[in-house]
């Protein structure tokens, strides 16, 4: 990497090799930012189709180095190495803005000048729901790394000059866990141009159900997404006219397999489809596809229900959220969606059920005021600007 004149502000992400909400927050805010900046992206992992969308805004990318085999045991080696190759082109006066452990820690050792942005306190480490949940295996990888590097990971948060994070719920969390509490809020945002009611559907529902129920997983406890699957048949019970029509931001095959036993298990088979991926220009037709979107994500997780990219995605696209308490601001309870009273199957089913018994003229006012609420809320060059304000 070549020695530059001009301040340049380096973010540290460790991968983006999917579509899930970290990396579009990145990438939105970078979006926008290279227009007055010099930006490098540091990864560790980075695929095509991100750094196509990366070197097409003018973002170069610096590959922060990896060994290939053993990650969490050689990273002190990883760590040393990386602190000697980056201040030989990282100046005094650069700025680094990190998302996560280990890359966090690491900004905090090549410059004074450090951002630490965090998303929750890092679920791998802290979230005993999420630990227990997995496999024996998993969990006693996860105890054994959770003890010696959660230190460090306290240690990048302590050290950061300025930490950042997304809104109130989650720098509760962050407090709970660090006890530092955030020096700025940089929230999600959303392209209400592209995320917009008019935006043509993903597929042809030529399904006999034509009530359909949006959600979106990442096959973690996190989402809820077993929650919202053991709903369902309460919901049908009541009304068989409904479908659950869910996207994935990251490919799980094992816990696709143990979901689909899951609703063969619960004779929902016909009522839940499985769409894949959806590439980001078609995202929006996704949203528009349903009548309501839902987000079960758990507030036994730590910060797994503070915030999530899809609610706000949804109400752009006009389309009302049903979603688990933890977040305070991405919906107007009774305005734009309400809540469900608890996180248990019979009350998500009793929410959905109530949506469903609601007038279609409050139905369609609920979307319209979605749509508003996101369009003044929650705009990504302000989130942007926030971020340039602390640079």
């Amino acid at each position: 990497m070549m020695r530059h004149n001009q301040k340049t502000l380096f973010i540290f992400h460790t991968e983006f090799i999917h579509l899930r909400g970290g990396e579009k927050y990145v990438y939105e805010q970078t979006k926008r930012l290279i227009k007055k900046h010099t930006i490098t992206l540091c990864v560790e992992r980075i695929n095509t189709y991100w750094t196509k969308k990366f070197y097409s805004i003018g973002v170069s990318i610096h590959y922060i180095w990896t060994p290939r085999h053993l990650y969490w045991l050689l990273l002190p080696l990883t760590f040393v190495v990386n602190i000697t190759q980056l201040k030989k082109f990282i100046s005094p006066r650069d700025t680094v803005f990190a998302t996560s452990f280990p890359l966090s820690l690491l900004a905090t050792f090549v410059t004074k000048k450090s951002i630490v942005f965090c998303f929750e306190p890092l679920s791998i480490f802290y979230d005993t729901l999420r630990i227990k949940t997995g496999s024996l295996k998993e969990k006693f990888f996860l105890l054994i790394i959770r003890f010696f590097y959660s230190p460090f990971d306290r240690l990048a948060v302590k050290r950061a000059k300025i930490l950042a994070t997304l809104n109130k719920p989650v720098a509760t969390a962050i407090w709970r866990r660090y006890h530092r509490r955030p020096n700025v809020f940089i929230p999600n945002g959303v392209d209400t141009k592209v995320f917009c009611s008019d935006a043509p559907r993903y597929l042809t529902n030529n399904r006999q159900q034509n009530f359909v129920v949006g959600h979106s997983t990442d096959y973690t406890i996190l989402k809820g997404t077993e929650l919202l699957l053991r709903a369902l048949p309460f919901v049908l019970k009541k009304n068989k006219n409904v479908s659950l029509l869910i996207s994935e931001s990251i490919s799980n095959t094992k816990k696709h397999t143990q979901y689909l036993k899951i609703i063969k298990a619960l004779r929902i088979q016909n009522h839940v489809h499985f769409v894949g991926c959806v590439p980001e220009n078609k995202l929006p037709g996704f949203y528009t596809m349903c009548n309501v979107f839902c987000y079960c994500g758990s507030t036994r997780c730590i910060g797994g229900s503070s915030a999530s990219l899809s609610v706000i995605e949804a109400e752009s696209c006009g389309i009302p959220v049903l979603r688990t308490l933890g977040n305070t601001d991405e919906i107007v309870k009774n305005k734009t969606g309400f809540y469900f009273k608890n996180e248990s199957p019979i009350s998500i089913a009793k929410g959905i059920l109530h949506y469903m018994s609601l007038p279609k003229k409050t139905t369609k006012n609920m979307g319209l005021s979605a749509r508003k609420y996101c369009v003044a809320n929650f705009s990504w060059q302000y989130s942007a600007n926030k971020l340039a304000s602390i640079i």
